[in-house]
């Protein structure tokens, strides 16, 4: 790392390399580091921001690509799944809170932050003199559901999302719910909800410059449990964000720590056939070979 001559992309456990390196290497680090482990101050990263920049240079129609992008990255199949359709409705509604939140609420809420309250919250509703509640949990979640279907935005990508959660039955709705709040949990730690609220830097600098080093720092076991969901985002943003921005700058040495901790990365995978053409230069580590025979068994 610290004899590549250009960029780097480092998810990383621990603190050691970053702290070794940081105070003398020639490249502007930005190091997200949520638990304050490290040496420098934390950086942040904002995963809508990313949909803001596909909308500049595609239009706004690119959004519910990229909304779809986020979702796959937060909600994923577990393993040998016998009920996938918990997971893939979970999902696909997420796309459409992302896509609603984008035209309906004012800017300074396009966070992942906010919408995991949006998830659990729904729109409460109160009373203006007292402060109480005027709401049920279930009338809460009924009115997102029904202010998203009737939002015509996006040709109606946010209406269909909604329809799917309210056409399903008690029982599988709440199936549906609990599987989107149980992978999203993570973003209810305090330390992490800080950092995803603003980008300090662009993941495009990583393959337009040659002097920027982004850099997660976490502890070991965070990387493994409650941070894998956010190391499979990092990633997935910006091998898409490689793909989508022309201009290059050489070669983004891309280190990928703990990688079978982000569970089945249908993204990563595909990724590998691509990168070196796209600007990155990827280096996955695996503790041992039979925590990748478990992760990828058909392409470890």
């Amino acid at each position: 790392l610290s004899t590549w001559n250009n960029s780097v992309f480092f998810l990383f456990s621990k603190a050691q390399i970053t702290n070794a390196l940081v105070e003398h290497d020639w490249r502007e680090w930005s190091v997200l580091d949520p638990y304050g482990i490290s040496k420098t101050t934390s950086a942040s990263f904002n995963a809508i921001d990313c949909i803001k920049v596909a909308m500049e240079l595609n239009g706004d129609q690119a959004a519910v690509l990229w909304a779809m992008r986020i979702a796959q990255a937060l909600v994923i199949t577990p393993s040998g799944s016998r009920t996938p359709y918990f997971s893939d409705t979970a999902r696909g509604f997420l796309v459409g809170v992302i896509l609603h939140f984008l035209s309906f609420h004012p800017k300074d809420e396009h966070n992942l932050p906010y919408i995991r309250k949006l998830l659990i919250n729904g729109y409460r509703v109160y009373d203006e003199k007292t402060g109480r509640e005027e709401t049920t949990s279930e009338e809460a979640q009924q009115l997102l559901l029904r202010a998203m279907m009737n939002n015509p935005a996006f040709d109606g990508a946010i209406a269909g999302a909604a329809a799917a959660l309210a056409n399903a039955s008690g029982e599988t709705g709440g199936n549906i719910r609990s599987t989107l709040l149980e992978q999203t949990k993570w973003l209810d730690i305090p330390a992490v909800r800080e950092v995803l609220c603003s980008t300090s830097l662009p993941l495009s600098d990583l393959k337009t410059r040659k002097d920027v080093v982004f850099s997660l720092t976490a502890p070991v076991l965070s990387i493994r449990e409650e941070l894998a969901p956010l190391c499979r985002l990092l990633t997935n943003m910006t091998a898409y964000t490689f793909e989508y921005i022309r201009e290059k700058n050489g070669q983004c040495l891309t280190i990928v720590d703990e990688l079978p901790s982000q569970g089945y990365n249908e993204t990563f995978e595909v990724m590998l056939a691509v990168a070196r053409s796209y600007g990155q230069t990827v280096l996955g580590i695996s503790q041992n070979i039979e925590l990748m025979k478990k992760t990828y068994p058909k392409s470890w």
